[in-house]
């Protein structure tokens, strides 16, 4: 696996190269890409103290420790500034270039973990406040299992404060504070202290990442945290042909009871291993033809079957099925909106009811459908196949 590090960078520079130090010295993690995010202002003097390639600091470390930086990649371009109106934003001054900075750090951070094969590091310690709470933020909301965040601490104080410090060399290097206190270099402490944090992507709708906005993704966030305690169970009355959440009874018709059971059966079964909120990967979705896989219609149909035993009304919904015994996802529509409909008119709140419906996810064309609710709230009947 590869490592990726994120710095929030501000007028002090330094920063960056005492996290390269705390990372790939200390703790011999090989940093192969570094992104910073930086003001205009402060990517001028990120360029001037880390970036000459002679009297760089960041040239200056690589040299230091050339066996811990043997195939990293920095350089101007890898400094991002946020922009309003195409132009670069020299500081964080308002509400609008606070948003433009929240989007770009969003944008990097998502960037950044796409790939499984790649880890990211992120440290909170540079740039304005307000980049390294937003960093923070968006980390809780995007950051995999492999990702981790951390905090830099440098002592003593002399060497924290002082701008000449930018490493631990090898060697002595006595230097003194502007208030005439020595320090030697060789000796100052580098420390990385990782951050626990949430890490809800697991949990977000795919749907929802595919163009992450910050705002978005936290009122999804607030709305399962909202609405998760008022959840009820749901189960199947196959004897009655109703389903049943919490103690109120929805009358189906055999068809619709059938294809509801389908899905919840989906939700219920779904791999312990497998988010609920990744819809995608057990949510059924109609082949390219629009009809739904042989295995799926078969189950329906047979569910539909153990329902009714007249053959006069099992026509009426058998006749759906191709020859090659497949349904096609338009006959299914009319039952899905009658199964809102009676759904809706006993919970009629659109963050309640919205777990108990069928749900169609995921853009036109490729859409996925299926119950959301979760497992442990699904009861369902007894095996009668």
């Amino acid at each position: 696996m590869k490592h990726h590090l994120l710095a929030m960078l501000g007028l002090h520079p330094k920063v960056l190269t005492e996290t390269l130090y705390g990372l790939c010295v200390k703790r011999r993690i090989a940093i192969t890409k570094v992104i910073g995010i930086a003001s205009g202002v402060a990517k001028q003097k990120i360029v001037s103290e880390l970036l000459n390639p002679v009297a760089g600091e960041f040239y200056k470390l690589c040299r230091e420790y050339p066996e811990c930086f043997t195939d990293i990649q920095f350089s101007a371009e890898s400094v991002r500034v946020a922009c309003l109106g195409g132009d670069e934003i020299a500081d964080i001054a308002n509400s609008r270039q606070s948003q433009a900075y929240l989007d770009l750090i969003m944008g990097s951070v998502m960037e950044m973990t796409t790939d499984k094969q790649f880890c990211l590091h992120t440290v909170v310690a540079g740039g304005r406040r307000t980049m390294s709470v937003y960093l923070a933020m968006v980390m809780q909301l995007l950051a995999r299992p492999q990702d981790h965040m951390y905090h830099l601490f440098v002592a003593p104080w002399e060497a924290e404060t002082n701008s000449d410090f930018f490493f631990p060399p090898r060697q002595s290097r006595p230097m003194t504070t502007y208030g005439g206190l020595a320090f030697d270099a060789k000796d100052v402490h580098v420390e990385l202290v990782e951050i626990p944090f949430l890490r809800l992507r697991p949990h977000v709708p795919a749907e929802l990442l595919r163009s992450p906005d910050y705002q978005d993704i936290l009122a999804w966030v607030q709305r399962e945290v909202n609405v998760a305690p008022q959840l009820l169970p749901l189960s199947i009355d196959v004897d009655q042909h109703r389903i049943l959440i919490g103690a109120i009874p929805i009358p189906l018709e055999p068809a619709e009871l059938a294809i509801y059971w389908y899905f919840v059966e989906k939700s219920a079964k779904r791999d312990e291993r497998v988010a609920r909120e990744n819809y995608e990967s057990y949510f059924e979705k109609p082949k390219a033809d629009g009809h739904f896989s042989r295995q799926a219609s078969a189950r329906m149909k047979s569910l539909y079957e153990t329902l009714v035993q007249r053959h006069g009304m099992r026509s009426r919904f058998l006749k759906a099925f191709s020859k090659e015994g497949r349904i096609d996802l338009e006959h299914l529509r009319p039952h899905f909106s009658n199964l809102k409909r009676k759904i809706c008119e006993r919970f009629p709140e659109e963050d309640f009811h919205r777990w108990y419906v069928v749900s169609a996810i995921g853009p036109r064309g490729d859409t996925c459908y299926g119950i959301r609710l979760d497992r442990e709230f699904i009861r369902l009947p007894e095996a009668r196949l």
